[in-house]
C-alpha cells in the first residue's frame, strides 16, 4: 500500500479531523471525540475499544473509579 503524500501539515491534519468518529461510553454515558481520546480516559489501549465499536469483543477496560467494565459504541 502507498503511503498518501500530503502538500502540508495542515492539510493532513485536517484529514486525520475529518476521520474521527466519536464515541460514547454506554456504561458512563460519557462522550468522547475520538477511539484515543476515549483510550486515555480508560487507560486501555484503542484497540480494545476499536474491537468493542466491530462487535469482536463486549467490553474493554474499567472505569477508573468504579472498576466496572465499560462498554462502547459510536455516537449518533
Amino acid at each position: 500500500m502507498m503511503k498518501a503524500i500530503w502538500k502540508n501539515e495542515e492539510t493532513r491534519k485536517s484529514m486525520i479531523e475529518k476521520k474521527k468518529k466519536k464515541v460514547v461510553c454506554i456504561t458512563t454515558g460519557q462522550t468522547f471525540n475520538s477511539i484515543n481520546e476515549a483510550a486515555e480516559y480508560a487507560n486501555i489501549s484503542p484497540s480494545g475499544i476499536s474491537k468493542c465499536l466491530k462487535g469482536v469483543q463486549k467490553s474493554a477496560g474499567k472505569h477508573p473509579t468504579l472498576k466496572i467494565k465499560l462498554q462502547w459504541k459510536y455516537a449518533s
